[in-house]
């Protein structure tokens, strides 16, 4: 296992629930995919410092083809090793990170300005509600992409995936 930092490490930043993907997207971690998981990794720690309880990651790096598989953007900043969704275990409720967004976007955890976005994001599905954050984090590629008008960190919320709004 290769630690990121105390307690985050590269196959977890990679990791999958699609065991068909799991293994070629741990091999196709290119030494750029790893210096922004990196990063990513130091994004999450203070995050885990501030919750003292662990804090699991449900989708970081995504390969063109878990991408695709998984139904993620086209561009998603997963393929990139630029996002990171996660919930906090031992509580997934609303409450638990709606507490860890408002920390986040109060700049209690690090410099805002180091994020593109930070997303609270809802699904429904036939076990019940699922809610994770989905955390971005800005890079020269990110700067450089004409698609991408960056006018600082965006806070947002989500229950469908499809239509976003914009927390006050």
């Amino acid at each position: 296992m290769t630690q990121l930092t105390k307690n985050f490490s590269l196959e977890e930043l990679a990791f999958t629930d699609k065991k068909k993907y799991q293994q070629k997207n741990l091999e196709i971690v290119t030494r750029k995919h790893r210096v922004n998981l990196t990063l990513l990794a130091h994004l999450l720690q203070p995050i885990r410092d501030l919750v003292k309880r662990p804090v699991v990651v449900t989708s970081g790096y995504r390969y063109y083809w878990l991408n695709r598989a998984v139904r993620g953007a086209k561009h998603s900043q997963h393929r990139y090793a630029e996002a990171v969704d996660f919930v906090v275990r031992g509580d997934h409720g609303p409450e638990q990170l709606e507490r860890v967004f408002l920390n986040i976007k109060d700049e209690r955890v690090f410099d805002i300005n180091l994020i593109s976005q930070c997303i609270i994001e809802t699904r429904s599905g036939k076990k019940g509600d699922w809610q994770w954050i989905h955390l971005a984090m800005i890079t020269d590629r990110f700067r450089k992409s004409k698609k991408y008008r960056f006018e600082g960190p965006q806070f947002l919320w989500t229950i469908n995936g499809r239509d976003y709004q914009i927390w006050e």
